[in-house]
């Protein structure tokens, strides 16, 4: 809050799991379906392009009252 005062907003996104050349093998693991039930949420990965709303919403002039907000994109995970 204090940087609002000079125009600065701090935003964050929060993605969940994310189909990247860093996490490729998670969804292939023995245990993915175990831990899909445990997790909850969309059965799947996010392909990257999924996260770019966020992002994009941030950077648009409709986000020019927003500030000391995260925005989860996770496929539900986590949201408990």
């Amino acid at each position: 809050m204090e940087w609002a005062k000079h125009g600065i907003r701090v935003n964050s996104i929060s993605p969940g799991f994310v189909k990247t050349a860093m996490t490729y093998f998670v969804d292939q693991a023995p245990d993915w379906d175990l831990k899909v039930q445990y997790y909850g949420g969309m059965p799947r990965l996010a392909d990257p392009k999924e996260l770019g709303g966020a992002y994009v919403y941030l950077l648009s002039d409709g986000a020019s009252y927003t500030t000391g907000i995260d925005i989860p994109v996770a496929g539900i995970v986590g949201a408990w």
